[in-house]
């Protein structure tokens, strides 16, 4: 094998490592922020339980 086709083969699993890498990156990136959007949604459903409860307290007697 020639220096030049080491060099190829090399950069092409460079390459390849690199577009992995982002993928990870991506793919860890959408899944940290559905994470984040379900703890608010849940949040938002135990705030929501919470008013509910308070206002039926004020309004049944």
């Amino acid at each position: 094998m020639s220096v030049e086709e080491i060099e190829r083969v090399v950069a092409q699993r460079v390459a390849k490592a690199i577009e992995a890498i982002a993928m990870y990156e991506t793919k860890t990136n959408l899944a940290r922020k559905s994470m984040s959007q379900t703890k608010q949604q849940k949040e938002e459903v135990v705030e929501n339980a919470s008013n509910k409860r308070k206002w039926e307290g004020n309004h049944n007697g």
